[in-house]
């Protein structure tokens, strides 16, 4: 199997899996939460959608500031608000503005690791040496 003979390749495809799998667990998580919350199942969807929304709104922007301070910051700085999520949504009690700001960090986090990370990994680094010129 002359696919799994790549290191880097297998390190970046567990990462992936392991991510998607504690992402969605996550989101799992944050819609059973609004519900209990008090909000409303179609409340519950409007935020989902929000998140969804402003992820196609933000896109462009990581672009933009990728080119000006690089793709590693980018990453961690969406690392950290994806994280940052969690927290937030412990306080949201019904629907208003805590809940506004959980679905704002949510769709930034979320925009800022998917954005930098599939470009790190689009496919074009294959070694280690390849992908380390990447640094800024």
């Amino acid at each position: 199997m002359a696919y799994l003979a790549n290191s880097t390749i297998n390190l970046l495809n567990l990462h992936y899996g392991i991510h998607a799998l504690a992402a969605n667990a996550g989101g799992v998580f944050f819609a059973v939460f609004l519900l209990k919350s008090g909000i409303s199942a179609p409340g519950v969807l409007v935020a989902v959608a929000f998140i969804l929304a402003g992820r196609f709104v933000i896109r462009p922007l990581v672009l933009v500031l990728a080119a000006r301070w690089g793709l590693r910051p980018l990453l961690a700085l969406g690392t950290v608000l994806s994280a940052l999520q969690f927290p937030l949504l412990a306080e949201v009690h019904g629907v208003g503005p805590m809940l506004f700001v959980a679905c704002v960090v949510a769709s930034i986090g979320d925009t800022f690791y998917w954005t930098t990370y599939c470009s790190v990994t689009d496919g074009r680094f294959t070694n280690r040496r390849e992908h380390a010129n990447l640094r800024r």
